[in-house]
């Protein structure tokens, strides 16, 4: 938190890989690292959900929460109902009433970025960093953020 300006995003995308340090240290897990890319935070456990959304509107929720984390079968073959069926507990934990198989530019801003978060807590990430997640979202999808977070 803190005023316009005072560094907050800048902040952020270092901790996630997206820019370089030029100062100071970052530890995880009691190990002083440095990410190179935002890959590489996510590798470790930490992700950051941008203000600004990072969707692919003609996918579906399913591919859009699996997309390079996909659950593959013998020959490579993406497992569709396994993967609907893990969408559909991370979504009912943030109390989203979508179906994964809803495409994504079908759904509202506050919506999408619901989905954001749920990918986040699917990856189970260590840390979720935020850059303003409520500035879309209803005021009932603020609540349930909330009591997510605090869960």
């Amino acid at each position: 938190m803190g005023e316009n300006g005072a560094g907050k995003s800048t902040l952020m995308k270092i901790l996630t890989g997206v820019y370089t340090k030029d100062a100071g240290q970052i530890f995880v897990d009691g190990r002083e690292v440095t990410f190179h890319s935002p890959r590489e935070a996510e590798e470790k456990g930490i992700l950051f959900i941008y203000q600004e959304l990072n969707v692919l509107y003609d996918l579906t929720v399913e591919e859009n929460l699996f997309i390079g984390r996909e659950i593959k079968g013998a020959f490579g073959w993406c497992k569709s109902g396994e993967m609907q069926k893990k969408a559909r507990e991370a979504l009912d934990i943030l109390g989203v009433s979508i179906s994964p198989k809803a495409v994504m530019s079908s759904l509202s801003v506050g919506q999408q970025q619901m989905i954001e978060i749920c990918k986040a807590l699917m990856a189970d990430a260590k840390v979720i960093i935020m850059d303003e997640p409520t500035a879309a979202l209803t005021e009932t999808e603020t609540k349930t953020l909330f009591q997510v977070i605090k869960g």
